[in-house]
């Protein structure tokens, strides 16, 4: 076994992941949104129902969505039982509350980073969610390295 993963989720660590990761398109979109309907506001001088329209559509997508998802994912999550993510040297190997999960290294389509993981995106579109300090075997640093070696350049993001 190359690396060793153990972690539980706690609050902070799923509003990282829902935040950065799961909703961070659908919160840039609102914001446009917002922003479109207060800059035609302020071009038109005045208020009108399409104005508010957008701008509550806006809102939806970047504070409540987030927001719903955010509960549903701490309610699933938070304080569940450990898991552990082990790296050998043909696949990884997942085993949490949720299940088990088998992925070979080619099957890595992207790796992201936020403040407390690594996000592994997988061709099934599953993320594993790799935490920086639940290290047991391996460090951080080396990792990260390891992981980059791994996935192409033209898929890291």
């Amino acid at each position: 076994m190359l690396y060793e993963n153990v972690y539980t989720m706690t609050g902070a660590m799923v509003r990282d992941y829902v935040l950065r990761i799961l909703c961070r398109h659908v919160i840039m979109f609102g914001s446009v949104l917002i922003a479109a309907g207060v800059g035609m506001m302020i071009y038109v001088g005045g208020f009108h129902p399409l104005f508010f329209s957008v701008m509550f559509t806006g809102i939806c997508c970047a504070v409540v969505l987030p927001t719903v998802i955010l509960t549903q994912y701490k309610k699933a999550l938070m304080g569940s039982e450990k898991t552990r993510i082990r790296f050998r040297d043909r696949n990884i190997v997942l085993d949490n509350a949720m299940g088990h999960m088998n992925v070979t290294y080619d099957q890595i389509e992207r790796i992201r980073k936020t403040r407390y993981f690594y996000v592994l995106d997988t061709k099934t579109k599953a993320a594993i969610l790799v935490y920086k300090d639940g290290f047991v075997k391996g460090n951080p640093e080396t990792f990260y390295d390891f992981i980059r070696a791994i996935v192409p350049k033209k898929d890291r993001s």
